[in-house]
């Protein structure tokens, strides 16, 4: 027979080992995420009408994980720290999350952002 309160006591900690490993992960990238608030600056500028997360990246070095607003969860672009309750993170959404904090996707879909502005 399973142990109800072992069981829920080991799911806990696992999740608190994939919360460790995003915030991990999210640091890791601290040289890339730098990139971004200038990548958003750009974006600001050549298109008047912009999302509030590229005003937040440029202007307070923030990149939020959500197009909800407020977000729950963000990223410090100068340090790279996972923000947020990441312990509150629901297991359906973890591969979201994991693909938002992969700096390299972020500055290239800015980058496409910035170009077709361009044109």
């Amino acid at each position: 027979m399973v142990d109800a309160v072992q069981t829920k006591k080991d799911i806990q900690e696992k999740k608190n080992e994939i919360s460790k490993m995003l915030r991990d992960f999210s640091r890791s990238q601290v040289e890339l995420w730098r990139q971004v608030p200038v990548l958003a600056e750009e974006i600001s500028r050549l298109d008047s009408f912009v999302i509030g997360c590229y005003l937040l990246a440029a202007k307070c070095s923030r990149w939020p994980l959500s197009r909800q607003w407020p977000a729950k969860l963000s990223v410090d672009l100068q340090t790279g720290e996972l923000m947020g309750e990441v312990e509150e993170i629901q297991l359906s959404d973890l591969v979201l999350i994991s693909q938002q904090l992969d700096a390299v996707l972020v500055i290239l879909d800015l980058k496409e952002k910035i170009e077709n502005c361009r044109h």
